[in-house]
């Protein structure tokens, strides 16, 4: 009996050779905190009209989507425990920087607390992933 190996977040993206440094190759869905403030479902749509992120308020959720890109961790270097993490961060910053999310420091700080978060559930240890978040509180990396 073969038992199917999980899908790890480092098998969804591709490395980029331009401005963005990485692309997912697949849909990938994040819960978030209740705690992060979103009051409606909101799409991020790129140029020519290809969905690439969206907020789903009803469930709490983010959907990033095939095409997606980010630009991984700042300063710090991007290893396999902060992949996820990062992707996820740069949506939701994406997000409020729009304003398509509410973007005041409780969902600034819940944003950096979600990377802390994944980066730890993805293998990084607890010292390292308190101090990336922070770099983000302090510094907004």
């Amino acid at each position: 009996m073969n038992a199917k190996k999980p899908t790890t977040f480092s098998s969804l993206f591709v490395k980029l050779p331009y401005h963005y440094k990485y692309k997912l190759i697949k849909k990938h869905s994040c819960k978030l905190p209740p705690k992060l403030e979103i009051t409606e479902t909101v799409t991020v749509c790129d140029q020519i009209g290809n969905t690439m992120a969206s907020v789903r308020a009803n469930v709490h959720e983010l959907e990033l989507h095939a095409g997606y890109q980010w630009n991984g961790s700042n300063i710090v270097p991007d290893i396999a425990s902060c992949m996820e993490a990062s992707a996820v961060h740069d949506a939701l910053c994406q997000f409020m920087e729009l304003d398509l999310v509410p973007r005041h420091k409780k969902n600034w700080k819940c944003a950096a607390r979600l990377y802390r978060d994944i980066c730890r559930k993805a293998g990084m240890s607890k010292w390292r992933s308190s101090i990336r978040y922070w770099f983000i509180v302090w510094f907004g990396f």
